[in-house]
């Protein structure tokens, strides 16, 4: 009876340490998707709204900005008076911070809005840190999508 009480109470931390560990490894909203497997931003190519998909490893640095007229505040899309190319994002007047994202390879920063900046800024720095030390985990769940590449892929091989 003791050893069946510890054994459910040994499975019940581990299950909340597991709980805190994905709160660390994802993040998604309307517009942005931060997994394992890279950041998701929907409605990015104009006009035909297609998502833009960066592996985590090819981000450099990313910062916290406050939103202003120069910064993008009032830019439903595109380029702002900074050279930041956002997302389609209709609410973005009615926010107040963004994150920039300095891609490698790529010369322009990449403005993203999300609900929760904290959130997916943390998020986003937690996986950054964790490919570049090479720290080998498991992804806790697989993109549909990328699943689907993947299976399409073994097919034609």
């Amino acid at each position: 009876m003791l050893k069946e009480k510890i054994n459910e109470n040994s499975i019940n931390s581990i299950n909340n340490d597991d709980s805190r560990e994905d709160e660390n490894q994802s993040y998604e909203d309307e517009n942005i998707k931060v997994s394992m497997n890279g950041l998701k931003i929907n409605k990015y190519y104009f006009p035909i709204f297609k998502e833009k998909i960066i592996p985590i490893h090819k981000i450099k640095d990313i910062k916290i900005i406050e939103l202003n007229r120069a910064s993008g505040k009032y830019t439903f899309f595109g380029f702002s008076w900074k050279l930041n190319y956002f997302h389609l994002d209709r609410r973005r007047p009615l926010k107040n911070e963004a994150i920039i994202i300095d891609e490698e390879d790529n010369i322009i920063n990449i403005g993203i809005t999300p609900d929760d900046v904290d959130k997916c800024f943390k998020v986003l720095k937690y996986l950054m840190k964790h490919m570049k030390n090479n720290k080998p985990f498991e992804p806790l769940f697989e993109d549909s999508e990328i699943q689907s590449l993947k299976n399409n892929k073994q097919k034609i091989d």
